[in-house]
């Protein structure tokens, strides 16, 4: 009979797999536990009774939802609500972003008809209204304006305009006089839907524009009328969005076309296209297919010599090479000019045609540049319309040739100016807006045509719904990077919609495939030191050498870091260190720098724990304080957490499972961390039954230090908090109307519960300071103990705990509960130190020799406590006194 007192120094070990508790030859294993459930080990090595999670709203319409964070610094933050083609912003510690009522409104806003907007075009520019839009058509440099003032009477409360813009791009401004921009700063709106705030003082006056040659259209601007801004999004598959952030814009890729949602100030978003307007393209054509635009600039048609355009060709961008150059434009002020044409050649193959048209008061001037634009010197001018040949007689000289009316020189009226030249190479690229036929497209021309001749030197667009859309998205050296079937594509460096292949240099766009082997598709991108895929079939490292140097067009290899495979979930990253889903969904996998593989390598943080994922995994976000954690949210609707810490080799997994209700088990359905000063807040979507039916709510993850008594404790779930007066009826329960609810008030735990009814409850006495939620409990059962025997092991030995001795801190004594199992459990000692303790006291320092504990002989004892809401309870370490009988004893002796 060996008698032993054993210490366990810990409780960051966090849960094992109950197949794994014989593995008594791991040191892990003497601290690890079977089950330790809302029980948050620290890396410090205590464990707390999980905080609770306050309620903060409901989902919109209690639809599924998927929460996005927005992070411009650790102080300016919002969660973006997904529900199914709607977006909310959430912003912390005022909820959700809501519009005021206000007396005013914009006449013909939805531009039924064609009065009321004033016509302020500069020369050359058109705007119309028709067909329920507003149209502009600007000259390259002159701008198609409407504009109109809006009376107000509510100066001094917030507006909010929101503005549809359906196509191209279009220039706006708001100013408390006209053309004045003090009210919104002249910025540029894509086509999507904008929500833009502002604090009038009086009558205010709008401004809408465009310089594209294209025509830009705005289906409607309207003051926002009160309630919840809602901003609609295309997105209905929720699980597909991946994203990544830069400055005020978040990326998004979800396997659709992308978008872009956008800040302009805390108050003011938006959600448009993600739109480049030169590529990136696929290889050239090689069928004997021709494409003839119908015109050089402006909004035109693209006709096919066979039947080729499908409808899913809207928004897919097109580049025509062809023989013959063309610059052309309306010029009808100073400065302004066309593009240029590049001369080579000899002889009469140097001959271009120059050509002005139009009514104007100006000189127009033909230039020059030899060797590359941009050194310009005057040739001729011209007053009135002209149709003339020039040749330079240059052989073999690269000369650049354009029109400019210079300083000075213009007063009035459109010079319609032409340079052309029948030889070299010219690119022009469209875009598809309508597709009318199989074998003609409505196009916006982006980049000038050199002819409307027929070729068949052309390149569809990468992206459309006939080629698919980017499923990935990350940034990485400076790049955006777009991920698609096998195949990245990544931007120009700090141009973030830049594809120009003719770009020159280390800073040029990456198009590469990763190459590996099937086409599993890319389900997420991480930037680590080296950019990171993941596929279905294996993880990707791509770097540009083995020294590491930024990605380029020459610099890219890309390797297999592991051959796991991923899930269709996003990976996250800790530092250096990304973490990924297996793609069987239940194993978690970090990928970590190797030094001996001088890449990245892949290693299993579920050995120990395979079944703790089984259920699943549908989410996952990671916080990096107080410690770092990884929270992935499973299918049956709890949450398995990965406290990590690789350099304290601390790797431990704990289960959370949200507190029930009357009606049945709460299902967590997405989580999301934003940071901040005192720690991360997690934000937790939880679906509940309730009396009111099937809710969802966003509840938010108090601190660890709002969990350890004080006046406020923070130990329930979906709860709310009061502070203020004395008083014995709290209210802004109506979310819990019919459950049943535990109480923390002014500094302890209330033993008995409370029915809501009416949005509130009445405590027996008044309190200043209360929190009132939902009741959870905290499990824990300990591995296997075999200690203590003198000729071997002591497993299989009968053994019998006699007394726990636990060390805790910040403990409401009267919550916790210890036995040999967690349906045998004794409550704690009243009394310490020779002191009885009062039924609500919080202990901040509980160190007890011995509490008993009627264990019993049984070959495998164990040590098991549990706690509930809404007490409080820090686990610091164990000191269980153990007795193991190393005789052979009969079956019969240990009943």
């Amino acid at each position: 009979m060996v008698a032993q007192n054993v210490p366990f120094f810990s409780f960051n070990a966090g849960e094992v797999d109950r197949r794994a508790l014989a593995r008594t030859d791991l040191e892990k294993m003497r601290l690890a536990a079977q089950v330790q459930s809302n029980l948050e080990p620290s890396v410090l090595g205590y464990a707390t009774f999980r905080p609770g999670w306050v309620y903060e709203a409901n989902t919109r319409g209690n639809a599924a939802t998927r929460l996005l964070p927005f992070v411009f610094n650790v102080t300016d933050r919002a969660a973006l609500e997904m529900t199914s083609g709607v977006m909310r912003v959430f912003l912390p510690g005022e909820g959700f972003i809501a519009r005021t009522a206000v007396s005013s409104s914009v006449p013909n806003g939805a531009f039924s008809i064609g009065s009321g907007w004033i016509d302020e075009d500069e020369p050359g520019a058109t705007s119309s209204i028709s067909g329920g839009l507003l149209r502009l058509v600007g000259t390259g440099a002159n701008f198609a304006v409407r504009t109109r003032a809006i009376s107000t009477g509510s100066a001094g409360t917030e507006h909010a305009l929101r503005i549809v813009v359906q196509r191209g791009v279009v220039t706006f401004r708001v100013g408390s006089t006209g053309g004045d921009d003090d009210l919104i700063a002249e910025t540029t709106l894509s086509p999507g839907v904008h929500s833009l705030a502002f604090t009038p003082s009086g009558t205010y006056h709008l401004w809408l524009g465009s310089d594209t040659l294209y025509e830009s259209s705005v289906d409607s601007v309207q003051v926002e009328g009160a309630g919840t801004l809602e901003l609609t999004t295309p997105w209905s598959d929720l699980d597909a969005l991946r994203y990544d952030q830069s400055g005020d814009v978040i990326f998004v890729a979800s396997g659709g076309p992308q978008k872009r949602i956008e800040r302009r100030s805390q108050r003011s978003w938006s959600i448009v296209d993600y739109a480049p307007t030169d590529g990136p393209f696929l290889v050239q054509n090689f069928s004997a297919t021709t494409l003839t635009p119908g015109a050089i600039t402006g909004t035109t048609t693209l006709t096919a010599s066979r039947p080729f355009f499908e409808a899913g060709h809207v928004n897919a961008l097109f580049r025509l090479q062809q023989i013959g150059q063309t610059a052309t434009a309306s010029l009808a002020g100073e400065t302004q000019a066309t593009g240029e044409v590049r001369v080579s050649g000899v002889g009469a193959t140097r001959a271009i045609q120059v050509i002005i048209t139009g009514t104007f008061d100006a000189t127009v001037t033909l230039q020059r540049s030899i060797g590359e634009p941009g050194v310009w010197e005057d040739l001729f001018t011209y007053t009135g319309p002209i149709d003339l040949p020039y040749n330079d007689q240059l052989s073999n000289q690269i000369v650049f040739y354009r029109f400019v009316i210079n300083a000075g020189d213009y007063v009035s009226g459109t010079a319609e100016a032409t340079v052309s030249y029948a030889n070299g190479i010219q690119s022009g690229i469209c875009r598809v807006i309508a597709v009318t036929s199989a074998t003609v497209a409505s196009v916006e021309v982006l980049t000038p045509f050199g002819t409307t001749e027929a070729t068949v030197n052309w390149s569809e667009g990468a992206w459309s719904d006939v080629q698919g859309w980017p499923t990935s998205v990350a940034f990485h050296d400076g790049r955006l990077f777009w991920g698609k079937d096998d195949t990245l594509f990544g931007s120009i460096s700090d141009a973030f919609e830049g594809f120009d292949d003719d770009f020159e240099g280390d800073a040029a766009p990456i198009q590469r495939s990763i190459a590996t082997g099937g086409v599993e598709g890319i389900h997420w991108l991480l930037s680590l030191q080296r950019l990171l895929a993941g596929t279905g079939a294996q993880e990707v490292s791509i770097r540009a050498s083995a020294f590491d140097e930024p990605l380029t067009p020459t610099q890219f290899t890309a390797r297999p870091a592991s051959s796991r495979g991923s899930a269709d979930l996003p990976g996250v990253k800790i530092d250096a260190n990304g973490i990924f889903v297996q793609r069987n969904l239940s194993r978690v996998f970090e990928l970590a720098y190797s030094v001996e593989a001088s890449d990245y390598a892949s290693t299993d943080l579920t050995r120990l724990h395979p079944t703790i994922c089984e259920a699943g995994v549908q989410r996952l976000a990671v916080s990096r304080a107080p410690d770092t954690h990884v929270w992935l949210v499973l299918q049956d609707g709890t949450v398995a957490v990965l406290t990590y810490e690789p350099n304290d080799n601390v790797v431990a997994w704990t289960p959370v499972v949200a507190a029930a209700s009357a009606s049945g088990a709460a299902v967590v359905e997405d989580v999301c961390v934003l940071p901040n000063v005192d720690g991360d807040d997690v934000y937790f979507v939880v679906r509940r039954q309730t009396a009111a039916g099937t809710v969802r709510f966003i509840e938010r993850r108090a601190y660890i230090a709002e969990a350890r008594g004080g006046q406020i404790s923070k130990t329930s779930d979906a709860h709310v908090v009061y502070s203020g007066s004395p008083t014995a009826t709290i209210t802004g329960l109506a979310h819990l109307n019919g459950e049943t609810v535990v109480v923390w008030a002014d500094g302890a735990p209330l033993s008995q519960s409370f029915v809501v009814s009416g949005g509130a409850i009445t405590l027996p006495a008044p309190a200043s300071n209360v929190v009132a939620g939902l009741a959870y409990t905290g499990d824990f059962i300990s591995a296997k103990m075999a200690y203590g025997a003198q000729l071997g092991t002591a497993m299989t030995k009968p053994k019998r705990i006699n007394a726990v001795s636990l060390i805790m801190a910040d403990v409401a004594w009267r919550g916790v509960r210890i036995g040999r199992s967690l349906t045998a459990l004794s409550g704690l000692s009243a009394s310490l130190r020779g002191r009885v303790l009062a039924e609500g006291e919080v202990v901040p320092d509980y160190d007890f020799d011995g509490s008993p504990f009627n264990g019993g002989w049984d070959v495998d004892s164990r040590m098991c406590f549990q706690i509930r809401s809404p007490y409080c309870a820090t686990f610091l370490g164990a000191v269980v006194d153990m007795e193991t009988n190393e005789r052979l004893v009969p079956q019969r002796e240990r009943r």
